[in-house]
């Protein structure tokens, strides 16, 4: 069995995969779920940069 918690994290979430997922985990919480607030808001935010930035040519993803 999982424990969820349903505090908005401590930490800036910056991946669109991870706000996905988070957002996944709460969507049949109630409104009070601070979690789910915080992910509502935050995935169309990431999805909105994710769209806008475009990889600088040449340039390599080492991480």
């Amino acid at each position: 069995m999982t424990i969820i918690s349903h505090d908005a994290p401590d930490y800036p979430v910056m991946n669109l995969q991870v706000a996905q997922h988070g957002l996944k985990q709460h969507q049949y919480c109630d409104d009070s779920c601070e979690a789910r607030r915080y992910f509502t808001d935050l995935v169309p935010k990431l999805e909105r940069a994710d769209r806008e930035v475009k990889p600088l040519r040449g340039t390599w993803n080492i991480w």
